[in-house]
């Protein structure tokens, strides 16, 4: 068995900024299994499939820990690097042009006339960073160097990756850092039903964790 390497991933972010939730923040294990899919499963990837039909999984090139009964990936979710946030408003209006294709009396309020004007709290760090554990810093290097957005709405430009760097460290943050969780972390107190190993929007697999900077009782 090699042996295991602590690690820091820091993610140099474009300037157009970052969207994703407090609760459901991305996970680096689950940027590696985004990378992986497409390699090892090809057309039978699952990255559009419904959250209940029958998942194929993968290993990851990363430790696993046995916490609370459930076994989890030695890998954090990432955490921005300063936390300057403003408010940005995603907008869709109904395309006149292409009403002749639209059926139904026309509504503004819903359905496919309903025009959208949605605040979006987007996080203007200069850094995403998180901490793992792994076997190979060359294998994980070549991955997330492969992983080119984070977040949501990336078709709108947000969450863009500039650089990732990759550095042993001599700290293993990868699932508690000064008795806080680090990434979904099982516990019978836990308020956040999830799948404790990536991909994380399935329901396959479920329990109660308790969410990325909640403290451990």
């Amino acid at each position: 068995m090699p042996d295991i390497i602590n690690l820091q991933v820091t993610f140099e972010m474009d300037s157009a900024g970052v969207l994703f939730s407090r609760a459901e923040p991305p996970h680096l294990d689950a940027l590696v299994c985004r990378v992986l899919v497409p390699l090892k499963l090809g057309d039978r990837r699952t990255s559009s499939a419904n959250p209940d039909d029958p998942l194929e999984e993968i290993t990851l090139p990363i430790p696993m820990a046995r916490i609370n009964g459930s076994e989890v990936y030695r890998a954090s979710a990432l955490f921005p690097d300063g936390d300057i946030e403003s408010i940005r408003y995603w907008r869709k209006r109904f395309r006149q042009d292409r009403a002749e294709l639209t059926t139904g009396s026309p509504n503004l309020t819903n359905s496919t006339y309903k025009e959208y004007n949605m605040p979006m709290v987007i996080n203007n760090c200069r850094y995403l960073v998180g901490w793992m554990a792994a076997y190979s810093i060359r294998d994980i290097k070549a991955l997330l160097r492969k992983v080119r957005y984070i977040g949501k709405k990336s078709a709108q430009g947000l969450g863009r990756v500039i650089s990732v760097t990759v550095e042993p460290v001599n700290d293993d943050y990868a699932l508690t850092r000064d008795g806080a969780a680090m990434r979904y972390y099982p516990h019978e107190q836990g308020w956040k039903s999830v799948r404790p190993t990536p991909p994380y929007w399935h329901n396959g697999g479920r329990v109660l964790c308790l969410a990325p900077g909640d403290a451990i009782e």
